[in-house]
């Protein structure tokens, strides 16, 4: 009997540890799950992307800032798709939430930090006095890192980057961006009613017209588009846009064009995916339709535009034509500006 509970109080002793240690790790587990969760990485195994420069992930980084903040902000006065339609349609107009988001962040927090750090007045004298130099020289930066950095040229990787990690700011960056498609409402309607992709073959989509911005694109860029629902396991699954090379030298926008699954459309870029079994999408008739957008009218280029399909069957794509209904309606333009473009394109 004395031995019995001997044997019981000890096996009752090594149980209670085993419970403190799992209760720890369950602490530390925990804890180390929040941090990750707040800065932005996942306890999962990460999806492994293409590597850009660290200038530009500071970019992106501001970017999801300002769209977190345009969230929150415009969430409850029911203006958030209007405005994430004008911000996202007006590629251009990207750089301007990121700059304020920006000038907010070093005059409210990295001011006074300065000034409690160092010595009084160190934000005036050290950045106010000398602001134009800072931000000259801020932009110098980028511009040379914009012109020098071949990330767009990297096939392996080129996947849709905010859902490859997690947090408030992403979460909330991402909510600001799906909201364009609550005011540029679009309805996939397939060749017929029982139509499938099987997501194990490649594919080639062609889109058209191209309009002012193709915004059928947008279907293809990431999870939970009306594409998506309609055709599930395509979308960030090795699928990859096509962009015209100086989209990605110009700072603000190649950001947002490397944080979505966008390459070069070079052709060595392109059978570069096509040989990696990525499927891609594109609109072909590239910028000189672009400059052939009338409203009212759909233009299309595709008697000088045969590359996708003699790619498509050199490497057995399946070729899958996406027309864009009232996409030259989005955005009004005058006959006099796209004339002279015209002329100058085809000199």
């Amino acid at each position: 009997d004395e031995r019995a509970t001997r044997d019981t109080f000890r096996w009752d002793v090594a149980k209670s540890r085993r419970r403190r240690h799992h209760t720890r790790q369950e602490y530390f587990s925990s804890r180390l799950s929040s941090l990750r969760f707040f800065s932005n990485y996942s306890m999962m195994p990460k999806q492994k992307l293409r590597r850009i420069p660290l200038l530009t992930e500071v970019n992106i980084f501001f970017i999801n800032l300002a769209f977190a903040a345009l969230h929150v902000i415009l969430k409850p006065t029911g203006l958030e798709p209007l405005v994430s339609a004008l911000v996202v349609g007006n590629l251009f107009g990207l750089i301007l939430p990121c700059f304020g988001i920006i000038a907010l962040l070093v005059h409210f927090i990295v001011g006074p930090l300065m000034n409690t750090l160092l010595f009084p007045q160190a934000y005036e004298t050290m950045f106010l006095e000398y602001k134009y130099f800072w931000i000259g020289g801020l932009l110098i930066v980028n511009i040379v890192v914009a012109l020098l950095d071949n990330s767009h040229l990297i096939v392996e990787g080129a996947d849709y980057r905010l859902h490859a990690s997690k947090g408030p700011i992403v979460n909330a960056s991402n909510q600001f961006w799906e909201a364009t498609f609550d005011y540029l409402q679009m309805t996939v309607v397939p060749w017929k009613q029982d139509a499938i992709l099987p997501v194990d073959r490649p594919y080639i989509f062609a889109c058209h017209p191209h309009g002012i911005h193709c915004t059928p694109l947008a279907l293809f860029h990431c999870k939970g588009t009306p594409f998506d629902k309609l055709f599930p396991g395509i979308c960030e699954n090795k699928l990859s846009g096509l962009a015209a090379s100086v989209v990605f030298r110009l700072p603000g926008v190649r950001e947002f064009f490397l944080s979505l699954p966008y390459i070069d459309a070079s052709r060595h870029v392109v059978e570069a995916a096509l040989e990696a079994d990525r499927s891609i999408f594109v609109c072909t008739g590239s910028g000189e339709e672009s400059l052939l957008t009338k409203q009212g009218e759909d233009t299309l280029v595709l008697s000088k535009r045969k590359g996708f399909i003699r790619l498509a069957l050199s490497y057995g794509c399946d070729i899958v034509p996406i027309f864009g209904v009232g996409n030259s309606d989005l955005f009004k333009t005058y006959s006099w500006g796209m004339n002279v473009s015209c002329d100058c394109a085809g000199g």
